[in-house]
């Protein structure tokens, strides 16, 4: 029972990271703490000991205290996803209705 408890806990911490993730990804300038908790509907306590370990793995960067963007790991794993499938073109880009 406490194994399946511990499971789901891991798996929404997953999906709330990549919800802070496509929050980041929708917007082209650095967003603030108290903007991307409301855009994910986050507790902003939460949404910031995520950005935290994603900040230290280098998947979110800290531009200044409680502002972030998308970090260079991304870029890194991009980069080997493009050279694996031989596709040179970019992504499409995000459609304005998934934009904070």
């Amino acid at each position: 029972m406490e194994e399946e408890k511990e499971t789901r806990s891991s798996i929404q911490v997953i999906d709330r990271m990549v919800t802070l993730l496509e929050a980041l990804a929708a917007n082209p300038a650095p967003v603030n703490l108290k903007r991307l908790a409301q855009a994910t509907q986050l507790h902003p306590s939460t949404a910031h000991r995520i950005l935290n370990v994603m900040v230290r793995n280098r998947i979110v960067d800290r531009i200044e205290p409680g502002t972030y963007c998308l970090g260079t790991r991304l870029a890194e794993y991009g980069t080997l996803v493009r050279a694996r499938t031989g596709k040179d073109e970019p992504p499409s880009p995000l459609s304005a209705a998934d934009k904070l």
